[in-house]
């Protein structure tokens, strides 16, 4: 069960090139089509390229069409989700964007662990997403490498609250009184995995 935990390194952009790599494209109805997708670098992408067969055209498929996309690139596979995120404002409110963003795969299991870089904070962003759902709600935790968060503790205990209440609820307890303080997004891992799975196993996704 360690390997559960074991975390792809990811980077802002998706790709450095505009290539044709085989793929496939997993639409919100449940459809799925393969064939080729061009890789692309924008997190805010309104669409994505893709065709059957090398030798065909192209369609541009809407964004907000597809629930992921999966590209078979040099380094590995790259599963990427268009999702809606959830941030917590200046208010301590958490408020969803109105448009969708592209976000890498990083953890499948009974939720999804999806991830992107922020060059602000000078470390990574995690996000949770459940099943049947197009909200990924961005969990708040103070990693060693990334800058220094005014409040992270409350930002710690409002994110989690938020996204495990009635999931894990001993995880919300725990952090909630200190006696569980989470400094990265393996621990938040592990702590579900031991305490409140209901699944055998919780495997990554991505290599």
């Amino acid at each position: 069960m360690k390997h559960f935990i074991l975390i792809v390194l990811f980077f802002t952009s998706f790709a450095v090139k505009a290539d044709w790599v085989r793929g496939s494209i997993t639409y919100h109805d449940g459809r799925k089509t393969s064939g080729y997708v061009k890789d692309f670098h924008s997190d805010t992408a309104p669409y994505v390229e893709f065709k059957s067969k090398m030798k065909d055209s192209s369609e541009k498929v809407l964004s907000n069409e597809i629930e992921e996309v999966e590209m078979k690139l040099r380094d590995g596979t790259l599963i990427i989700k268009y999702v809606l995120t959830s941030t917590i404002n200046l208010a301590g409110e958490y408020k969803t964007s109105n448009s969708g963003t592209w976000l890498k795969l990083l953890f499948r299991g009974e939720f999804d662990v999806l991830g992107n870089f922020s060059a602000f904070l000078n470390a990574s962003e995690y996000y949770i997403n459940w099943p049947d759902d197009n909200i990924a709600t961005m969990i708040y935790i103070q990693e060693k490498n990334g800058s220094i968060i005014t409040g992270r503790k409350q930002l710690l205990k409002k994110s989690v609250s938020t996204i495990f209440s009635s999931k894990c609820d001993e995880m919300v307890e725990a952090v909630s009184q200190e006696s569980f303080v989470p400094q990265s997004i393996n621990e938040i891992m592990r702590f579900y995995v031991e305490s409140c799975r209901t699944k055998q196993e919780l495997q990554a996704k991505t290599e």
